[in-house]
């Protein structure tokens, strides 16, 4: 159960969408027929995160909800933080934006007290977005979050990271060198690690942004080749925009 949960995460990231989200079901279902309190905490602590990774918030808010009242239940406090990470991100994705942060800087903060270090890049990036996104903090959690990457060789959600990076620069109005600087960034280490799904991101956003720069030429170089290589889940968000954006251009 515990493969298959990581099995997803990794099968989305390198751009095996319906295997990613196959695997991912796999593992809840096995983890309900276990009806094991840990393993029902974890399969649904594991998918909450799995489904922000993918940025589908009501999926992640489902599974977040679960994990958190049986990690309450049995007293797990690991995921009942990661739930509540999980819970005021997908909230904020729908609006709720002064109870969303709370919950994150919660969960954070009781991660910190735990003393856990595994996954810090990616709670205080989802930290950044749900509370960065209008002012400067969020470049400062962002930083710490790029920092703990790389202290800890953490490195799976680093180009994600500089994705969101250019997208919270945007709202505040950073310069155009800069923004498209972070994309370029997301691009380049989701290439070195065939991180697809992330490379279509990148690209995405940097094409969108500035789509007569000279980085934006190479993003949508990046942005055809990637395209073309997925053969999975043609309904995904971030694909549709793709080809809207490649028929745009031709």
């Amino acid at each position: 159960m515990t493969c298959l949960n990581y099995l997803a995460i990794n099968l989305w990231i390198l751009g095996y969408l319906d295997q990613g989200v196959q695997k991912y079901q796999e593992a809840v279902d096995y983890a309900e027929q276990l009806s094991h309190p840990y393993s029902l905490t974890f399969a649904h602590g594991m998918a909450a995160l799995f489904h922000a990774v993918r940025r589908d918030p009501h999926v992640a808010l489902h599974h977040s909800e679960l994990a958190f009242k049986l990690a309450k239940e049995s007293g797990f406090p690991f995921f009942l933080a990661l739930s509540m990470i999980v819970r005021g991100w997908a909230r904020s994705q729908a609006g709720k934006g002064s109870m969303a942060r709370k919950l994150v800087e919660n969960g954070v903060e009781v991660m910190q007290v735990i003393g856990t270090e595994l996954g810090q890049p990616f709670y205080l990036s989802l930290m950044a977005e749900v509370g960065g996104t209008d002012n400067k903090q969020g470049l400062e959690l962002i930083r710490s979050a790029l920092e703990k990457a790389d202290e800890s060789q953490e490195l799976w959600f680093k180009s994600a990271i500089y994705w969101l990076w250019g997208k919270i620069g945007e709202t505040i109005n950073l310069s155009r060198d800069e923004i498209s600087n972070q994309y370029w960034q997301s691009i380049e280490i989701a290439s070195e690690q065939e991180a697809k799904s992330f490379i279509l991101r990148g690209a995405v956003a940097l094409v969108k942004f500035d789509a007569a720069g000279e980085q934006a030429q190479l993003a949508r170089h990046a942005l055809r080749e990637t395209y073309q290589w997925f053969e999975e889940n043609q309904d995904d968000e971030f694909l549709v925009e793709a080809g809207i954006l490649i028929k745009s251009a031709t």
